[in-house]
């Protein structure tokens, strides 16, 4: 959802036009249908001429309407569907036995019935259909050979959801265009997931398509006009929403040096999922060797959202610094509790100095990915890598990675390797062990054979040019929404299977986004591979359960056995495990649900479900994080605050068709209370109040910039002055390949 340039808001994938239609047949009309006359055809015209179902005019089934075949009569019914918000299929037909001709159709909603009771398997599919009766019969007259409906049941048990429906399967259909487009490319011997999406850009958005968009690859190159590229598309940004936020950084003969941006999703995006951050530094350019950096967070089904963009021309302290301070000042001046980066000397200090409270820590799965070109060389390279990885992922005490890290580099005379010495020196920044006492939203790995995506995967080749990656962008971050609106309608459209009958299991079914409870059942799994559980009471109120857990590597073959540790205080209902999966990633483990399965407790404690995972945790946010006693202090501030509690509007407006009506109705006449008001620029909002500039974001570096403060301003757009970047900086580069990160410490054979 994006305001426009008028001040009006637009609500991307739902219908932008709206042409009333009577929502019942006179019963005349109605009578003489039934009586063999065919009803005025007003609404096959408007199915004719609709070309996009997202854009049609629709009427509401009534008794008596006629069609001239039943596969009218679906599509009539299934146009009625998608505006509702439900699903539609064929429940059953019937033939004629005297001709073998179909002469009687019911169409249902997708939810109708009951799934067949079956053997319950790791591959069961969540369940869908839960006894709904709405339904649609049409029968065909002998006489006129018209389809008429003779049955109809218009009411759901069931949310109906408008702007979920085209995630149906009955609403599923690649337009023309795409089609079309799709062929030129098979044609031309392009793959689809190496071309751009052409009918999402026709579409403006998959929100109005109802099919998946392909993927590119790999790299971002920088060529001549780049620079100028970037400015227009800037224009073009701020243009469509004057939210759009971003700095450019010049040096003193005017060439680019910086970039930051971020869209008003990414900082709508940042006040729900803002508690944890990755700052992404994967992909680097080949040309002037300036890399594009990201600022991801994750949300509340596990995925990437994008928080902000940069670009950056060198990796010192200062561009860090700058880049740093201009995201903050972007996000309001609110850090993140946790940050996870690739090693840099420059992005450790710099983070110390603009996020002194967030806890950082180092990304493992990088770490563990520079052990060849390390380590490599060694006489007994594959046993110091076991060892190694042993240390790292077995370890569940401090005292074990001690004494296995000193063990492993004593047998291998490793004690004077200069980068296992820099690995142990920050040990408390990437080992599992030191790091997981801090939540982080399952945003970094902690065990073997996890691996990390970036944001703009699938998206960037390894040719890919700066102009052409800026024309990606617009899709790449709406596929990213997409994303999240298609998992959001699976977490409320079905139910998962129950493969346990604990009561937990159901509980937590109902409340947990899809993603998490599959997780969440992971951990019920594994409470069967714990056992020979035992306690010790340390007071009258406290004990330490003491439990072993079977370890089986992913081919399912038994590796050995683990003893763990929870420390329970069974009046206040408190358990905490020594694997500590609770407070890095807020679902319980196995090692406590086997303590509260043996103690008798059958609902996991509210302290235990974190409202971060929840289906419904951006309305439980919003309710708790809205104040009216808050004032701006400018009109950025203004803006902000107006655009988050809308956006809160919309989530709950669109949800059902009373809902909508009501919201556009509420807006209506507050927009006409609003100008009624009248602009009066002399009262401002608070006196002495420290004007809220994008420019206030950097203080360390005296070059010209370009800066936009966000409202009601034109960004300068100077293409004579401003120059593409030199080239200068190269961080472990190398032709051809991709971005070296930095290093910790020089590489060491030995």
């Amino acid at each position: 959802m994006e305001p426009s340039s008028t001040g009006t808001v637009a609500v991307e994938g739902e219908p932008n036009t709206s042409i009333p239609m009577p929502s019942s047949m006179d019963p005349g009309t109605v009578e003489a249908a039934q009586d063999g006359m065919t009803l005025e055809p007003m609404y096959k015209e408007l199915l004719s001429t609709s070309g996009d179902i997202n854009q049609a005019p629709f009427l509401e089934p009534a008794l008596g309407m006629t069609f001239d075949s039943y596969k009218e009569a679906e599509q009539f019914y299934n146009t009625y569907a998608r505006h509702v918000g439900f699903g539609t299929r064929i429940k059953c037909t019937s033939r004629s036995k005297v001709t073998n001709e179909t002469n009687r159709v019911v169409i249902c909603c997708n939810k109708e019935g009951f799934k067949p009771t079956r053997k319950i398997t790791t591959f069961s599919k969540p369940i869908t259909r839960i006894g709904c009766m709405a339904r649609m019969r049409v029968v065909k007259q002998n006489s006129s050979r018209k389809w008429v409906v003779t049955d109809l049941h218009l009411p759901h048990n069931h949310v109906c959801s408008p702007h979920m429906a085209r995630f149906y399967r009955s609403h599923k259909r690649l337009e023309s265009g795409g089609k079309k487009e799709n062929k030129l490319n098979y044609g031309t011997g392009n793959k689809v997931n190496n071309s751009f999406d052409p009918s999402a850009v026709e579409a403006e958005g998959h929100a109005h398509l109802s099919y998946g968009q392909e993927q590119a690859r790999k790299h971002l190159k920088l060529k001549e006009g780049d620079a100028i590229a970037i400015q227009w598309f800037f224009k073009h940004m701020q243009s469509m929403n004057k939210g759009f936020y971003y700095l450019m950084d010049f040096d003193a003969e005017g060439r680019l040096r910086n970039v930051f941006w971020s869209d008003v999703r990414s900082r709508a995006a940042y006040e729900y999922f803002g508690d944890v951050i990755t700052f992404d530094t994967t992909y680097l350019t080949d040309s002037y060797e300036m890399p594009l950096v990201s600022f991801v967070g994750a949300n509340h089904h596990g995925q990437s959202v994008l928080l902000g963009c940069g670009l950056l021309a060198d990796d010192t302290i200062e561009t860090h610094i700058w880049l740093f301070r201009s995201w903050l000042n972007c996000m309001s001046g609110r850090p993140p509790n946790a940050i996870i980066s690739d090693y840099s000397q420059s992005i450790q200090v710099a983070i110390r100095e603009v996020f002194p409270a967030a806890r950082h820590r180092l990304c493992l799965w990088h770490i563990m990915k520079k052990i060849p070109s390390n380590l490599e060389g060694l006489a007994d390279y594959k046993a110091i890598k076991k060892a190694l990885k042993k240390a790292v992922y077995d370890s569940i005490r401090i005292d074990e990675f001690e004494s296995s890290w000193g063990k492993f580099t004593e047998d291998f005379q490793l004690e004077h390797n200069q980068w296992l010495s820099s690995l142990y020196e920050l040990r408390h920044q990437w080992v599992p062990v030191f790091v997981k006492d801090t939540f982080y939203a399952g945003m970094s790995i902690i065990q073997r054979g996890e691996s990390v995506t970036t944001f703009f995967d699938g998206y960037v080749q390894q040719k890919t040019t700066l102009k052409e990656f800026i024309e990606k962008y617009e899709v790449a971050v709406k596929s990213s929404y997409e994303r999240e609106a298609q998992a959001d309608f699976e977490s409320y459209d079905t139910i998962p299977i129950m493969k346990t009958r604990l009561y937990c299991e159901s509980q937590l079914a109902k409340v947990y986004t899809g993603a998490v409870f599959m997780q969440f059942q992971e951990e019920i799994y594994g409470t069967f591979n714990c056992y020979n559980i035992e306690h010790t009471r340390t007071g009258a109120q406290l004990a330490i359960y003491t439990l072993k857990e079977r370890i089986f590597d992913k081919h399912g073959n038994m590796t050995g056995v683990k003893d763990y540790e929870v420390l329970s205080n069974e009046a206040e209902i408190e358990f905490q495990c020594i694997c500590r999966l609770f407070q890095y990633k807020g679902i319980l483990c196995r090692h406590v649900l086997y303590v509260l399965n043996h103690l008798g407790v059958n609902e996991i404690p509210n302290r235990y479900i974190i409202t971060r995972w929840r289906k419904d945790f951006k309305r439980i946010h919003a309710l708790h994080t809205r104040s009216n006693s808050v004032m701006p202090t400018d009109a950025l501030q203004g803006y902000d605050d107006l655009y988050q509690r809308f956006i809160h509007l919309v989530e709950e407006g669109s949800l059902s068709a009373d809902r909508y009506e009501l919201a556009v109705k509420g807006m209506t006449d507050l927009m006409d209370k609003i100008l009624a008001v009248g602009e009066d620029v002399s009262k401002s909002y608070a006196k002495g109040g420290k004007s809220h500039n994008a420019g206030d974001a950097d203080t360390t570096n005296k070059s010209k910039r370009i800066k936009n403060p966000g409202v009601n301003t034109t960004p300068v757009m100077n293409p004579y002055v401003v120059r593409d970047p030199s080239k200068a900086w190269q961080q472990g580069h190398t032709k051809g390949g991709r971005h070296k990160s930095g290093e910790l410490g020089p590489t060491n054979k030995k």
